[in-house]
């Protein structure tokens, strides 16, 4: 188990109860649904919760201690084993940074516009053929979810992989120097969060910015100054790295489907699934994604490439591939061979993914396609651009039904193929007409689109 000496981490303690100094845990959890016997529990504020009114359900479930930053709580609070801090996620943040900085292993950072928790997924997949790796959770990229992935690094890995996102200028900065990464991966540089920053080019800066927080790269087994950049990166690094000392201090990697990566996707065919051939360097590999996206297999690249690059067999990094699952929201198929089949990426929306996510299933051989469509967020100024260009090219994919819903496609023309929905009521009105087909669902994260997908799921089970 983990140990930890709390009242050397904790700088702010304004009362400690603890009754040891030195303490052995399970875990950190901010959660007291999820708390554990030995776990640490941080009592958090959020917009609807205060953890500090769990706290008392966190140690009698067996948390080992719990940290609080409500007073009056922690002093009715009638159990050992509580410390009282002035923050508790400034805590959480310090807990954190004391973890990263015990662990002996190598940190890989992934950040991007797309595709990071795909691309975190299956490179913790590949190195886990061969190493003890650990994965950051879920999608948990800001500042909050860094502290915790941190908190919770398993320090007997030789390899932790954490996900780093950003909506607003020197975020990334904080969490790159936060996390201290060895290597970096950078997905691509498109429109996700454009709405937070002034252009294109400053936000490449902002994603860009990673690279400052790696050490120089030694020739050494370890990863240290490893960077792989998608191709969608090459035309900022210029303007980025002007002095030129990055490209003298790292090793900078390019990928994507042009002659000019170092790692790229040289053939691809779609069945039931996508086949695809990598070229890397002078080699060529084989490989196979059992999805209906193909922009996972360009997110396989870097995957095959630190896999290759540490000496894991082909076929092992082959398996990894294969058995990859995205996270549900995250392009999920369901019912693939049913009546009603479903791809549910009804957690995010960027102008980006909403178009290579269209472009897939176009590809798909089905009479009947349709693609739900809910509002993109943090788009700011570019909200009338992004929607003329999407509806242009719904315009054009005459062999799929879009389905726009929400307030800002309410002043669009409707068309042959495109039907327009001021809210979820009004769409699932129509759903409930349509007994077959393949559904493409895809909003904000904030537009719960969930919803859709259990509607879908539904009809599904009453179609059989």
């Amino acid at each position: 188990m983990p140990v930890c000496e709390p009242l050397d981490i904790f700088v702010d303690i304004i009362d400690c109860h603890l009754s040891t100094v030195k303490v052995f845990f399970r875990r950190v959890e901010i959660d007291s649904r999820r708390v554990e016997y030995s776990d640490i529990f941080f009592a958090l504020k959020g917009e609807y919760v205060d953890g500090n009114d769990f706290a008392k359900e966190a140690i009698e479930k067996g948390a080992i201690f719990v940290v609080m930053d409500d007073k009056e709580d922690f002093y009715e609070l009638k159990y050992p084993n509580k410390i009282l801090v002035k923050d508790s996620q400034k805590a959480l943040e310090n807990f954190g940074r004391y973890m990263v900085e015990n662990y002996k292993g190598v940190k890989i950072a992934v950040t991007g516009s797309a595709g990071k928790t795909s691309t975190k997924s299956m490179l913790a997949s590949v190195i886990g053929k061969k190493y003890p790796v650990y994965e950051s959770f879920k999608n948990f990229n800001n500042k909050l979810g860094a502290a915790y992935s941190a908190s919770n690094i398993d320090l007997d890995s030789e390899y932790a992989i954490f996900e780093l996102g950003t909506n607003s200028y020197g975020e990334l900065k904080f969490l790159s120097e936060y996390i201290k990464p060895h290597a970096a991966v950078v997905t691509n540089i498109g429109m996700s969060h454009i709405g937070m920053f002034e252009d294109i080019n400053a936000l490449a800066r902002e994603k860009l910015s990673i690279l400052n927080s790696l050490p120089p790269a030694d020739g050494e087994d370890r990863l240290n100054g490893e960077v792989w950049l998608h191709k969608s990166c090459k035309k900022y690094m210029n303007d980025f790295d002007a002095d030129g000392n990055l490209a003298e201090k790292l090793n900078i990697h390019y990928f994507g489907d042009d002659e000019d990566s170092e790692i790229r996707i040289e053939e691809i065919e779609r069945n039931n699934h996508i086949d695809y051939v990598v070229g890397l360097g002078d080699k060529k590999y084989k490989f196979r994604i059992n999805h209906v996206y193909e922009h996972f297999a360009m997110n396989s690249l870097i995957p095959v490439a630190v896999g290759t690059r540490l000496s894991i067999p082909y076929n092992e990094i082959f398996d990894a591939i294969a058995g990859f699952r995205p996270l549900d929201g995250r392009g999920t198929l369901i019912n693939k061979d049913g009546r009603i089949s479903i791809i549910d990426d009804s957690y995010n929306a960027s102008f980006d993914s909403i178009l290579a996510a269209i472009e897939d299933i176009h590809k798909i051989q089905r009479n009947s396609k349709y693609a739900v469509i809910g509002e993109m967020a943090e788009i700011g100024e570019f909200a009338d651009q992004f929607c003329n260009e999407l509806f242009s090219v719904s315009r054009s994919r005459r062999d799929i039904t879009f389905l726009f819903t929400g307030e800002s496609y309410t002043a669009f023309n409707e068309s042959v193929n495109v039907k327009i929905f001021k809210n979820k009521s009004e769409l699932k009105n129509y759903l409930s007409k349509l007994d077959e087909g393949i559904f493409l669902v895809k909003a904000s994260r904030s537009q719960k689109f969930e919803d859709i997908v259990e509607f879908l799921k539904e009809k599904n089970k009453s179609a059989v």
